[in-house]
C-alpha cells in the first residue's frame, strides 16, 4: 500500500505547480539515482519518464501557464490511477488495466482509459460513486473504432473521453 501521507504530499505539490520538486524527481530518474525517493516519488518518476516530451513544460520560466496546468493535471490523474492499481482501490482498476494490456494496449494507454472512465463517472457525481465506477470499468467495451484511433495516435494525446464509450 502506498503511504497516504507521501501520496498526499505529491498531489499537493503537483496541484501547487512545484516545478522545482518535479524537476528534482525527473532528474533523479534520468540519472538513475532514486535511492532518496519514497515509493510515491519513485512512481511519479516513472510517470514523468513516460512523459519526457513534456519536460520543457516543467520549467518555471515563460512556459504557457494553461499548458503547465494541463500537464500538471495529467500527472495528477496518472498518479491517482497508478495508486489505485497498487493499492487495489478498488481492485477493478488493476483488473481493467491488466485486461486491456493483455489485449495489446500499453500500460500507459490502459491507465488513460481507466482515468477517462473515472472522470466520466466523476462528472455524474462528485464525490464519485465508487460502485458506478467499478461497474463502468467492468462493462467497458474496446471497440474497433477505438482500436483504429489508438493505432493512429496514442491515447496519450488529448482525445475526447466520449470516444471511448461503447454505445449500446
Amino acid at each position: 500500500m502506498m503511504n497516504p501521507a507521501d501520496y498526499t504530499n505529491i498531489m499537493k505539490r503537483l496541484k501547487e505547480g512545484d516545478f522545482n520538486y518535479i524537476q528534482g524527481i525527473f532528474t533523479a530518474q534520468k540519472e538513475g539515482d532514486m535511492a532518496g525517493l519514497n515509493e510515491s516519488e519513485v512512481l511519479l518518476a516513472r510517470i514523468l519518464w513516460g512523459h519526457k516530451k513534456w519536460f520543457p513544460f516543467f520549467r518555471s520560466d515563460g512556459t504557457d501557464q494553461a499548458m503547465k496546468d494541463r500537464v500538471l493535471f495529467h500527472l495528477q490523474y496518472h498518479l491517482d490511477i497508478e495508486r489505485r492499481i497498487l493499492d487495489k482501490d478498488p481492485p477493478e482498476v488493476e483488473n481493467f488495466c491488466k485486461k486491456f494490456e493483455k489485449r495489446g494496449l500499453t500500460h500507459h494507454d490502459a491507465v488513460h482509459l481507466a482515468s477517462f472512465i473515472y472522470w466520466s463517472e466523476l462528472s455524474k457525481a462528485d464525490p464519485i460513486n465508487l460502485e458506478s465506477y467499478k461497474s463502468a470499468l467492468d462493462s467497458f467495451k474496446l471497440t474497433k473504432r477505438i482500436l483504429r484511433k489508438i493505432s493512429k495516435t496514442s491515447l496519450s494525446a488529448q482525445i475526447n473521453p466520449e470516444l471511448f464509450f461503447h454505445k449500446t
